[in-house]
């Protein structure tokens, strides 16, 4: 059986740290999310064979971590669908490796254009059953540079998205994402998401 993590066994560890951060519980853009602690409260409830994918490695991740680039660069707007996150509706995850960046985290080739994304990541966690990708895009530099790197939250199940699932060698559920041209929504500054990434 695949080593995965359901949605169910991640809403009980949210809902325990939404109670004690009330700002969670009130208006939109009152919401605060401590992305290092969403992921301690999603650990402390997940079995022990799955905490590992709550690292944000090249290929592992889970809601809390990406939880906490929303809260870190988001928007009120894109803040406010973390309720959808600590209510375990709504997984989330990062597509940012590509075929020939070999771990280099500032190595991204993936264009971006007028909101339009055209490129290819690979070895994605659970590009199948996410709601929301996190997409790393470039803006602006050469291929390498730290600078001209942007987030964008893209739907998996949108226009000019292709995935295609392949074994990984953990058992895992990961994908080659296919971006043609596919519409993304710009996460936090334009050219400056790389410190986030780190």
């Amino acid at each position: 059986a695949r080593n995965t993590v359901r949605r169910d066994q991640l809403a009980p560890a949210l809902s325990i740290w939404r109670s004690t951060h009330p700002s969670a519980a009130g208006e939109p853009d009152r919401l605060a999310i401590d992305g290092e602690t969403v992921v301690e409260a999603v650990r402390s409830r997940m079995p022990r064979a799955g905490r590992h994918r709550l690292s944000i490695g090249s290929s592992h991740g889970m809601d809390g971590q990406f939880a906490g680039l929303v809260a870190e660069l988001g928007s009120d707007a894109q803040k406010a669908r973390l309720e959808e996150v600590i209510a375990g509706a709504c997984l989330m995850t990062l597509a940012h490796s590509e075929p020939t960046s070999r771990y280099e985290l500032a190595h991204v080739e993936t264009k971006a254009e007028g909101g339009k994304l055209t490129g290819r990541k690979c070895v994605v966690p659970n590009a199948e059953t996410a709601d929301v990708l996190v997409v790393s895009a470039r803006t602006s530099g050469g291929a390498t540079d730290e600078e001209g790197i942007s987030l964008y939250l893209v739907d998996p199940k949108g226009e000019g998205v292709t995935i295609r699932e392949v074994p990984s060698v953990d058992g895992g559920r990961v994908a080659d994402v296919i971006l043609e041209g596919a519409p993304g929504e710009l996460l936090g500054p334009e050219g400056g998401a790389y410190p986030a990434l780190e």
